[in-house]
């Protein structure tokens, strides 16, 4: 099991007294330690002060190395040692190590700020201790190789970052330890694009009660555990904030993530939480995610959770996958249900709008603009103008096949909130009959009118004229022939309804009012 803090603070006693309280900086020269060469006698370095300076004791086996700011390359095999740190900012790589701690210490005791340079395949394995207690210092693990801790976990102190960057794997199975990693207060883990955690505890892959951390993954997490009602991740009463554009997998033989009365945050990651036994998430609190973040539930028994948006006045939405709500999906909180045996998956998209096509085409003698395939947002209009060639008058405006006279009358026609696909069709013809000069001499009176309508002047042309009234939709409702013999006429349109109309007189169009 994890060593607790008051052993830690015990530890680095001890390791301390050990150093004999001797800190050496800025070395000149690195320093590479074959750990296979340290055993049953103390040694050190200190005949050669411009390298990084280390010492090993025998009697508690242990490896001190005491030069802030000093490189040190650890290689080989130690089947009885642990490594201790109590200065700033040291640079340390492991290059195949394989060292084994039986003594109740953990095998790394950084109490500093250390950089942890990976190469090759390294394996360290705790007895009786943790397999690293990293405090005092952030605490950071690069490289292209890999670190695998077996037996025990890792403990971090309050306010700490632990990066895992480059290339680098870090593996914990801690099959005896309770916890893969036990966070303290504050923690930061940071897991860079092309980097990967591995962290199995045997109750709990990351533990934190009361803990508030950051799970900053741009790479990959897999957190799991052995015990049979164990948590991928545990952090009872703590808010955890899960974050990155990488893969974070809590997988627990009881519950995915136990939180209790805690708070989970899920920002820009994807998150995958299981329970094999139980719930995936058990929360009592709000789940919330920002606008990129996904959260993937397999759960046994079903459950249901309130999430909620973290940003209420953004403009997406929830989308839900296996899983069902009662909720608009426009709400910013929602309850969402994942029944048993499915894997459930909720996530905000951004709405893709929702459109429609308006086919527009025009006849030999004009045009319309815009022309084409016009896609409109739902909702929206489209205004459609048209115009016709010299010689060349409208004639016909169809609006999904009927014909809309006012249209024609107008030269333009707008389509209001579209909700459907529409056509529509203009149609042109040579001007014929009437000039314009002879249009000038015909008058239209009264107009308005309440029932009678005189058509008097010089415009017949010696043919006989038809006169075509239609309403505003385009329907003719009043037709009549008007004799070359008559320069005046009286039209009775009294059973028309009051409201606009269009006379027509071959190619001569007037607006009247039916009173």
């Amino acid at each position: 099991m994890l060593v607790n803090k008051k052993n830690l603070r015990k530890e680095i006693a001890v390791a301390i007294c050990l150093a004999g309280m001797t800190t050496f900086t800025q070395a000149q020269t690195p320093v590479t330690i074959n750990v296979g060469t340290l055993g049953g006698a103390n040694a050190s370095n200190s005949g050669n002060t411009a390298e990084s300076q280390w010492s090993y004791d025998a009697t508690n086996k242990g490896l001190t190395l005491l030069t802030a700011n000093g490189n040190y390359t650890l290689t080989g095999t130690n089947s009885n040692m642990y490594v201790f740190v109590n200065v700033p900012n040291v640079n340390v790589t492991l290059n195949n190590i394989n060292i084994t701690t039986v003594v109740l210490a953990s095998v790394f005791l950084f109490n500093g700020q250390v950089t942890t340079t990976l190469i090759g395949n390294n394996t360290i394995t705790a007895i009786g201790g943790n397999g690293a207690q990293l405090t005092g210092g952030n605490q950071t693990f690069n490289g292209n190789g890999s670190l695998t801790v077996n037996n025990q976990g890792f403990l971090l102190g309050d306010s700490l970052v632990m990066s895992i960057e480059g290339n680098a794997v870090l593996t914990v199975n801690a099959i005896l330890g309770n916890n893969g990693i036990q966070v303290g207060g504050g923690d930061i883990i940071n897991i860079g694009a092309n980097a990967t955690l591995n962290a199995t505890g045997k109750y709990d892959g990351i533990w934190g009660i009361n803990h508030n951390f950051t799970l900053n993954c741009d790479g990959t997490a897999i957190l799991k555990c052995t015990d049979t009602y164990g948590q991928g991740i545990r952090a009872d009463n703590a808010t955890v904030t899960i974050t990155g554009s990488g893969s974070v997998s809590a997988e627990g033989n009881y519950e995915g993530i136990y939180l209790g009365s805690g708070v989970l945050v899920v920002e820009d990651c994807s998150v995958t939480a299981e329970g094999t036994l139980s719930n995936a998430i058990n929360t009592s609190n709000n789940i919330k995610m920002n606008d990129a973040a996904k959260l993937t539930m397999k759960t046994v028994i079903g459950e249901t959770h309130t999430f909620e948006a973290s940003n209420s006045a953004s403009t997406y939405e929830w989308k839900l996958t296996n899983a069902t709500t009662t909720n608009p999906l426009t709400d910013s909180i929602i309850s969402v249900s994942v029944a048993p045996g499915q894997i459930g998956t909720v996530e905000r998209v951004n709405p893709v709008p929702v459109t429609y096509t308006i086919t527009a085409t025009a006849g030999t003698g004009g045009s319309i603009n815009p022309s084409g395939v016009i896609t409109v947002n739902a909702g929206t209009d489209q205004t459609f103008t048209f115009s016709a060639n010299s010689g060349y008058e409208i004639s016909q405006v169809l609006i999904d096949n009927l014909n809309n006279f006012p249209a024609v009358a107008a030269g333009s026609y707008t389509f209001t909130n579209v909700t459907a696909n529409h056509k529509i069709e203009v149609y042109f013809s040579p001007i014929t009959g009437i000039s314009e000069a002879t249009a000038e001499k015909m008058t239209i009176y009264p107009n308005p009118t309440s029932g009678q309508l005189r058509v008097s002047g010089d415009i017949w042309d010696n043919c006989d004229r038809e006169i075509i009234i239609f309403d505003v939709i385009g329907q003719v409702v009043f037709t009549s022939h008007l004799s070359k013999l008559s320069p005046e006429t009286t039209i009775d349109i009294s059973h028309l309804s009051a409201g606009l109309y269009f006379f027509k007189v071959d190619g001569k169009m007037v607006k009247i009012v039916k009173e």
